[in-house]
């Protein structure tokens, strides 16, 4: 909600060198975490800031398959284990599981951002909302996928701008769970 402040980060990134295609690839991030009305304003910042709108490409879409087993095996694979609402969801609604999996590795797969800066993205914006809970899951994705303790930490102090100091507290917390 704090569009000045994207905006101006936005710019600030890409005169620091951020890619457009990286920018692109960390929207998908946000599409995942917070839906299709922040992607819309996060990608709308992508476009003004990079003068660019996304294209529609005629390449088909890949098909991914994906069951109940599938998708824990998914979680086991990424994160080491299933958490919990993840359980939850495959007990009480697997197909919803199964699309939350095929979106999830879509924008993944189909990423140009790699899976550690994608993971240290997700800790920011959970620690900007005082989810412990959710910057402990990427924190340890962000180690699977090659992240330093520091740049865990750094991305919990990213959060700082928007939410302020109190974030920093669930934020580590989150980064100490995981330890």
């Amino acid at each position: 909600g704090q569009m000045d402040l994207l905006n101006r980060e936005i710019v600030r990134s890409r005169d620091l060198g951020l890619k457009l295609s990286d920018a692109r690839g960390a929207a998908l991030a946000v599409l995942i975490s917070r839906g299709e009305g922040v992607y819309k304003k996060f990608t709308a910042a992508v476009n003004t800031a990079f003068e660019s709108e996304i294209t529609i490409s005629d390449e088909e879409v890949p098909e991914y398959e994906i069951d109940r087993q599938g998708a824990l095996d998914y979680f086991t694979s990424y994160f080491g284990f299933v958490p919990d609402y993840i359980e939850l969801m495959a007990d009480e609604a697997p197909r919803a599981l199964e699309g939350y999996v095929l979106m999830r590795e879509w924008s993944l797969a189909e990423n140009t951002l790699d899976a550690k800066h994608v993971e240290l993205l997700l800790c920011t914006i959970n620690a900007a909302e005082f989810s412990s809970r959710f910057v402990n899951v990427h924190a340890n994705g962000a180690r699977n996928a090659g992240a330093t303790e520091a740049e865990i930490v750094e991305s919990v102090i990213c959060a700082i701008p928007v939410s302020g100091v109190a974030s920093w507290l669930p934020g580590a917390d989150g980064i100490m769970e995981g330890r």
